[in-house]
């Protein structure tokens, strides 16, 4: 129950333009926490493509603590698109000391409460706390456009480790491509060798009338 009130007053999120108040007698549609986890990726992914990153979830994809960084630093009044490289495999001291500077620093400078604790992010992230945090990130980012506060981001390089993630989507794709080939060469097999099978029990079957 406290997790339906979070979300439906705090991360649900519906465009100023696109508010209108109901008519009597009609019911207000409320967003599915998939259509609200999915928009607020969206809006995620929006933020840091500047800064070379993607976010796939709420909880891996935070881990070593760039999207944060890009997150506080998209926010600041001099932003400098900028985010620490990381080694692959990801180093967890590292991304601790990552995540907590990132913690810290919206707290200090955008006023962002730390819900979060950096060993938490890192060793056990959870979508629902992750998701409510990001949340205060989008409500401050939503009121520097209202104010014309939101400073531009300067473009840079794709972060390392990014990359990476891509060729993996691609190599499993090819890898199922490759396993489905082969699944439907063995049943093209399988069915020619039934054929074969059924001619000639029913050459078997003939001779034995014969007799």
């Amino acid at each position: 129950l406290l997790w339906q009130m979070i979300m439906r007053f705090q991360i649900s999120y519906t465009p100023k333009k696109q508010e209108e108040k109901p008519e009597d007698g009609e019911s207000v549609t409320v967003p599915t926490e998939t259509q609200t986890k999915s928009g607020l990726l969206a809006w995620v992914n929006e933020r840091i493509e500047p800064y070379g990153l993607k976010a796939h979830d709420f909880s891996k994809s935070f881990c070593d603590g760039r999207i944060l960084t890009a997150l506080t630093d998209c926010l600041q009044k001099q932003p400098t698109g900028k985010v620490p490289e990381v080694n692959t495999p990801i180093d967890t001291n590292a991304s601790m000391e990552v995540v907590s500077k990132a913690l810290h620093l919206a707290a200090d400078t955008l006023t962002i409460p730390m819900l979060l604790d950096a060993h938490d992010v890192v060793f056990s992230p959870d979508d629902h706390s992750m998701m409510t945090y990001v949340s205060l990130f989008r409500n401050l980012h939503d009121e520097k456009v209202k104010n014309g506060e939101l400073a531009v981001v300067p473009k840079c390089e794709p972060a390392m480790g990014v990359l990476p993630d891509v060729k993996e989507d691609d190599e499993e794709a090819e890898r199922i491509k490759r396993e489905a080939e082969e699944a439907a060469e063995a049943e093209k097999i399988r069915i020619q060798i039934e054929k074969k099978n059924k001619k000639k029990k029913e050459k078997q079957k003939k001779k034995k009338k014969k007799k």
